[in-house]
C-alpha cells in the first residue's frame, strides 16, 4: 500500500525528490519518457550538492525543455510503501512539490521523448497513486489559479488585491435581478463586502472564483463552498452580476468549468446546490451541466409576495463521469 503525506515543511537533509506541476498558456504540461506510453508531472531525484529548488529548475529544463518560467514551492510531501524507489513498505521518501509557469520552450536533451499540452488532467498516469494525489493536493490549498478561459473571460481564483473591484463593479448597487436569484438583500455597505470578502479567503473549505471579462472587469463569481473533506461533498454557487454578459452562455460554461474542478481536481465525490423555482434558466442551466433534482423544499422562500420552492439538485461522481465519456 502507497501513502502519499503532506506537511508545510520537512528537514532539508530529508529531501530527495522535486516534483513541479507545470502549466503554460493556461494548458498542463505533462511529460511522456522514451519508453513508456504514459505521462507524467516533470520532476525528478535531488543530485549532490545541488539545493532542492536548484533541483527543481533542472528537472523543469530537462524534462520540458522549460526556458522561461516562474515557480514556486506548495508543501513538502512523502510517499511510503513499496514503489521503484522505495524497496520495502515501512520506507519512506520526502520531497517538495512545486508549481511553475512556462513562458517559453526548447528542445528537450533527456529521457522524455515529448511533452504535451492539455486543458484537461490526462488519465493514463506513470505514477497513478502518487502524481494525482499531489495534484489534489495543490488545489487544495489554492495553487490553481485559472480554472477556465473562454472568449477572452477567465475564472480564477479570488486574490486580496480584487476586493475592491470586487465591492466597485458589482455592489454598487447589486443588480436587484442578482439579488432575487441569490436569495441576498439589495444593498450591503462596503464593510459588509469587504468582511464576507476576506472571510471566503481565508476559508479553507472553500474555493472563490471570480469570472473576470476580456478587459479584467469582474463580472461574476463560481464558488464551491461548505466542503467536507472526509465525506467528499461540497456546495456549488454561482452569480453573474453583470447584466449585459447574462444570456450569452457564460453562466452555463462557468457552471461546467466548476464543475469539472470539483470532480477532476478536488476529488469529490458529490456536488449539490439549491435553485429558486423562479428561476427556470438557473435550473435548465444544471440539468444540463449533469445536476439531477433530489427533492423540493414546497414553499420555503418568498419571491416578493409569493411563495417559491427550493429546488435540490445533486451530481455525484459516477454521473459525472458518465457524463464526460458521452453517455
Amino acid at each position: 500500500m502507497i501513502e502519499v503525506k503532506f506537511y508545510d515543511s520537512v528537514d532539508d537533509n530529508l529531501l530527495d525528490f522535486a516534483v513541479i506541476i507545470s502549466k503554460t498558456n493556461g494548458k498542463w504540461v505533462f511529460c511522456k519518457h522514451k519508453e513508456r506510453n504514459t505521462f507524467e508531472i516533470p520532476g525528478g531525484h535531488r543530485e549532490k550538492g545541488e539545493s532542492i529548488i536548484d533541483a527543481a529548475k533542472r528537472e523543469l529544463r530537462e524534462e520540458t525543455g522549460a526556458v522561461d518560467f516562474t515557480i514556486q514551492p506548495v508543501c513538502a510531501y512523502s510517499v511510503k510503501g513499496k514503489t521503484t524507489i522505495n524497496k520495502t513498505e515501512e520506507e519512506e521518501t520526502f520531497g517538495i512539490l512545486y508549481v511553475a509557469d512556462i513562458f517559453s520552450f526548447e528542445e528537450i536533451h533527456s529521457e522524455m521523448e515529448k511533452i504535451i499540452l492539455s486543458d484537461k488532467l490526462i488519465e493514463n498516469w506513470t505514477y497513478p497513486l502518487i502524481q494525482p494525489r499531489l495534484m489534489e493536493e495543490a488545489a487544495r490549498r489554492g495553487y490553481v489559479s485559472v480554472i477556465g478561459k473562454k472568449d477572452g473571460f477567465s475564472i480564477r481564483l479570488a486574490k486580496a488585491e480584487d476586493m475592491t473591484d470586487y465591492y466597485e463593479q458589482n455592489y454598487c448597487p447589486l443588480d436587484k435581478e442578482v439579488a432575487r436569484l441569490t436569495g441576498c438583500k439589495e444593498t450591503f455597505t462596503k464593510e459588509e463586502v469587504f468582511s464576507f470578502f476576506q472571510k471566503s479567503l481565508e476559508d479553507k473549505n472553500r474555493f472563490f472564483f471570480l469570472i473576470t471579462a476580456p478587459d479584467g472587469r469582474i463580472i461574476g463569481e463560481s464558488v464551491i463552498n461548505e466542503i467536507d473533506w472526509e465525506l467528499g461533498c461540497g456546495n456549488f454557487r454561482i452569480g453573474i452580476f453583470q447584466k449585459n454578459v447574462r444570456g450569452k452562455g457564460i453562466g452555463t460554461w462557468a457552471t461546467e468549468a466548476t464543475r469539472d474542478f470539483a470532480f477532476e481536481q478536488l476529488k469529490l465525490h458529490r456536488l449539490e446546490l439549491d435553485v429558486y423555482s423562479f428561476n427556470p434558466v438557473g435550473e435548465k442551466t444544471y440539468l444540463k451541466a449533469g445536476f439531477k433534482r433530489e427533492g423540493v423544499l414546497r414553499d420555503a422562500v418568498m419571491d416578493g409576495e409569493q411563495y417559491a420552492d427550493d429546488i435540490l439538485m445533486a451530481i455525484l461522481e459516477e454521473d459525472w463521469k458518465q457524463l464526460k465519456a458521452g453517455k
